[in-house]
Formats: C-alpha cells, structure tokens, sequence
C-alpha cells in the first residue's frame, strides 16, 4: 500500500478515535486528555505534512542516526512515551499524559508510514 494511503487511513482512524473518546458517556481526565493529545498529534501531522514532502524529494539520507537505526529510536520514544503516560496515576501531571499520547502517535505513525528499506535502496513514494 503506498504512503499516503496509509498516512490518510491512520488520520482517519486517529479522527475517529479523538470523536469516539469525546462522545463516550464517561467523565474522565484521561479521556479529555487523550483526545487532546491525539488532536494535538493529528493537527501537527497534517501542518508538518508539507515540510515532509520537501525533505522527502531531496536525496535520501542514512537510515540510523549515531549508529543506532531509526527503527530503534522509533522504539525508544514509544516506550519513553509509555512510562510518561504511567507516571500520571502517580504524579497527576496532565502534560506528562499528554506528552505520552503524542509521542505514542508520533512513533505508530512512524512505524506505519516509513517502511523499512534495505541499505543503499531509495526509498519509493
């Protein structure tokens, strides 16, 4: 499936889960939080959209960043993410979860849209 196919089934699928959370019958801050955080990821998404587009047709850069493959950062800011995110029974920061949520979107997002490459191969849009 190309990119932007994917890239356009997961805005709709995060749009779909932000109208899911804010209609459920619960009072929670984590609901209102977590659909803030997705908000925040999806309209940044889409606003960084044409930058990614410049960067993309320019020549294709390296796969890793100090040795260590973007895949594995990916994975690192995700779990990063995670423990933010179960920090807040504890801690009861909102910015925490936040933060959390968006980092969790940003790093699906990351794994779903970029697919792996092989070394040396261009990387096709």
């Amino acid at each position: 499936m190309k990119t932007s196919r994917k890239r356009a089934l997961f805005y709709l699928a995060e749009a779909a889960l932000i109208a899911a959370l804010l209609f459920l019958p619960v009072d929670s801050d984590l609901r209102a939080l977590t659909a803030g955080g997705l908000f925040m990821h999806l309209t940044n998404s889409l606003a960084g959209l044409l930058f990614e587009w410049r960067i993309a047709a320019m020549e294709p850069g390296s796969d890793s960043i100090f040795g260590i493959s973007n895949d594995t950062i990916i994975k690192c800011v995700m779990a990063a993410s995670i423990a933010a995110m179960a920090s807040w029974p504890l801690l009861r920061t909102n910015g925490a979860w936040i933060g959390g949520v968006l980092m969790l979107a940003w790093g699906v997002e990351s794994l779903l849209v970029h697919p792996k490459q092989n070394p040396g191969q261009a990387r096709v849009r």
